[in-house]
């Protein structure tokens, strides 16, 4: 409802999976970039695409998490 608040990229993302994968089944979009991102997409009878995007997560890519951990945790 509000895409305006959300990254084109991860607009992108939900729409392309949805296409791809979507219809009788919940999807999940995943872009592991710098950031990690997941996209939450589920059938809606109500909506006009027939789909409605619950909302998502952004996460640490792989370089940053390990570099965070190396640095803040004790013997790993």
């Amino acid at each position: 409802r509000t895409p305006h608040t959300l990254g084109a990229d991860r607009l992108a993302a939900a729409v392309a999976a949805w296409s791809g994968w979507g219809g009788a089944r919940p999807v999940v979009a995943l872009d592991a970039g710098t950031a990690i991102t997941l996209d939450v997409v589920v059938p809606a009878a109500d909506e006009p695409t027939g789909a409605a995007y619950l909302g998502g997560a952004i996460a640490p890519g792989p370089d940053l998490l390990r570099r965070a951990l190396a640095r803040d945790t004790g013997q790993l």
